[in-house]
């Protein structure tokens, strides 16, 4: 199966593949807080107001900005931190005068934020060899559903001032798990103790995931090839739905695009996806369980597991009554984001 790229070009001016979000403001004088509900409600990212005075008075104008540097200028025009972690996950405006706004090591494309958080220091004492670790937050807007990453080692570089490379470990590279919108990776160099700063590092993220979620409903007693449904280039089956003892057994074969990231069994995709019954306007019932069958051709063919219950779970006496919904990643995108930090800070 061949893998199906979509690059990022991070030069000047590209449009990405994946575009991220933009955010206006009029420019008008405004509240701290009305500002950041606006660029929040833009992007559809919460942005937290952590010890900050919401009322404080601000003037900025964005003329359809993307959302990152938007939020950067944001944090500028306001003196107060940015802070973006836990996997990317919460997003927030903190501190004050004894806080303020601190330019970062910073690369912004389309939905991806690129930023150099933290530089440690190590010295062997048996050997007095010393390292220098810089660690890099990688965050993106939740528009884009990533299922796992790898940071390939021979994209890693950095130099000095004239240009000169340093010396930069090539470890290993191997697939990361993917749980947030974001994920922190590590740069390690070697003797560079006695240097300011790293003029420039360069580095390439490979990502694989999906732009959007699907949701396909089914009448759980009619299977078969007439169940079929298509929905921006995916297809989904209710290839079959029976009951063996309390529990009803729903076998859903899903088809993707032939051409797609290949996937570990264990990386599959289909583990994020959610399947629940329901009755008109009622309760929702999830799976109890799922068996994951083995990808073909773009084709695999999932178990989901409902156990009947009189006491909290559903009683499926007419098969009618219910539907079966399913809400599964879109069409699977492989997404190569190189990056350059400028001017890292070692001490």
């Amino acid at each position: 199966m061949t893998l199906f790229l979509l690059s990022l070009v991070l030069a000047a001016d590209p449009a990405p593949s994946i575009s991220g979000s933009r955010v206006s403001l009029s420019g008008n004088e405004k509240t701290l807080g009305e500002a950041v509900a606006s660029v929040a409600r833009q992007a559809n990212v919460p942005i937290e107001l952590e010890r900050v005075e919401p009322g404080q008075l601000l003037t900025l104008r964005l003329d359809n900005v993307p959302f990152w540097e938007g939020l950067e200028r944001l944090a500028k025009s306001s003196n107060r931190r940015l802070t973006v972690g836990g996997n990317g996950a919460r997003v927030s405006l903190a501190g004050g005068p004894e806080n303020p706004y601190r330019e970062v090591p910073l690369y912004i494309a389309g939905p991806f934020r690129v930023c150099a958080s933290r530089v440690l220091s190590r010295l062997d004492i048996d050997t007095g060899r010393g390292s220098t670790e810089i660690l890099i937050d990688v965050a993106w807007e939740p528009r884009f559903k990533a299922f796992h990453a790898e940071a390939p080692a021979k994209s890693w570089a950095a130099f000095d001032d004239a240009g000169k490379p340093l010396p930069i470990a090539q470890d290993a590279s191997g697939k990361m798990e993917v749980t947030g919108s974001g994920l922190e990776m590590t740069a390690r160099l070697a003797g560079v103790q006695n240097a300011a700063k790293i003029a420039r590092l360069e580095g390439k993220l490979v990502l694989v995931g999906t732009t959007q979620l699907l949701q396909f409903s089914f009448d759980p007693s009619i299977a078969g090839d007439e169940s079929t449904q298509r929905k921006s280039d995916v297809g989904a089956t209710l290839k079959s739905f029976r009951k063996a003892g309390p529990f009803w057994t729903a076998a859903i074969e899903f088809i993707y695009p032939g051409c797609g990231p290949e996937f570990e069994s264990f990386q599959s995709y289909l583990r994020d996806n959610e399947v629940w019954l329901q009755r008109a306007a009622g309760t929702k019932f999830p799976a109890a369980g799922f068996e994951l069958g083995a990808e073909r051709n773009g084709r695999t063919t999932v178990l989901y597991r409902f156990k009947e219950n009189e006491k909290d779970g559903p009683v499926l006496t007419n098969l009618k009554d219910w539907k079966l919904l399913v809400r599964t990643p879109g069409r699977i995108v492989e997404v190569t984001v190189p990056f350059t930090l400028r001017d890292v800070p070692l001490r």
